[in-house]
């Protein structure tokens, strides 16, 4: 007989003892993020501007309440924070700003105004601890030096985007100092990848776009590529161990674009374009890797999967906030 055990929710004394509300609920983040929570038996309620997309991101899984609204109109959907115990905030504005043409309005209308209208909503339901998704394009420094979460970006050396991102942290910084009842925390993710990326973002077009043989080339260039998964288990260990205002890093490992083709034509079997260096160093690292993009365990993988490992190559590890967070990076 098959014995089937039920996820434990946590303590009373938790934060995450009660529902949790995820915005961008159906994206490449908050969509494992949802599955996380709900893994660790702690009931969702979760933000969808559509309900077909959520049933076809999610199915019938159960522990989820979709609420339907939009990021331009949170008093619409402000009522669904009464009884919530926690904000996960993981929606932004961010595929189409790279589309072309001027989308300054709409990254200030959702990715600023919209988290200051959210922030204010929570409070006045009586939410008072919320997680903010930042972004490792708010901080910055120096070629060739390991930056930290205290580097902080010079807004006028960003693009809209990056601005946008900027200006949501001190928002929400502006609004801890204003409201010292609340409590809030901040996830820096790198360039994630990772199932359910029916958008799909930049990341999954790379990979359609290899899968299908559009790549006639490698272009120069590297990332701190992370997966969500990795970030939605940092968002949920800051949620419970983060303090008070502080910036924690989840940039996942440097990796350069040739690196990373190697990685995928390790796991899929197509072959990748030849970057400039001929892929020499990704091949040697490619086991490592590929168990990661292929969710093949691996020693290491296993580590910084359930380690909530917050380093990367060119993002110093943080070691004091880590610790003070109870968050262990992952050993090199």
């Amino acid at each position: 007989m098959k014995i089937t055990r039920l996820p434990h929710p946590p303590p009373a004394s938790s934060p995450l003892s009660g529902p949790a509300f995820v915005t961008g609920s159906t994206g490449l983040l908050g969509n494992n993020l949802v599955r996380l929570l709900v893994k660790q038996g702690i009931p969702v309620r979760a933000l969808t501007r559509s309900r077909a997309k959520a049933a076809r991101q999610f199915g019938q899984l159960p522990g989820v309440e979709f609420i339907e609204g939009d990021m331009t109109d949170v008093p619409a959907f402000a009522a669904a924070l009464s009884g919530v115990k926690i904000i996960f905030h993981t929606a932004a504005h961010f595929r189409d700003a790279y589309k072309g043409g001027r989308h300054r309005d709409k990254l200030e209308q959702v990715n600023v105004l919209g988290t200051r209208a959210l922030l204010a909503a929570a409070r006045d339901a009586g939410v008072h601890r919320f997680v903010h998704t930042s972004s490792v394009a708010v901080v910055d420094g120096p070629p060739d030096t390991l930056i930290n979460e205290t580097m902080v970006r010079d807004p006028s050396q960003a693009d809209d985007y990056y601005q946008s991102k900027i200006h949501a942290d001190q928002t929400v910084r502006d609004f801890l100092n204003e409201y010292p009842d609340m409590w809030a925390c901040f996830v820096l993710p790198g360039w994630m990848h990772g199932p359910g990326d029916i958008g799909p973002t930049s990341a999954g077009q790379l990979v359609l776009d290899f899968m299908h043989r559009k790549l006639p080339g490698i272009v120069p260039g590297s990332f701190s590529v992370v997966d969500a998964r990795d970030v939605a288990a940092v968002l949920v260990a800051a949620a419970e161990k983060g303090r008070r205002g502080e910036r924690y890093l989840a940039a996942g490992r440097h990796c350069t674009m040739g690196e990373l083709a190697v990685q995928l034509e390790h796991v899929s079997g197509r072959p990748a374009p030849i970057p400039s260096d001929g892929g020499n160093a990704a091949r040697r690292n490619r086991m490592v890797w590929g168990a990661r993009i292929s969710a093949k365990p691996s020693d290491q993988v296993s580590r910084n999967s359930q380690g909530h490992s917050l380093i990367s190559t060119g993002f110093e590890k943080s070691t004091v906030r880590c610790e003070r967070a109870g968050l262990r990076p992952l050993d090199d």
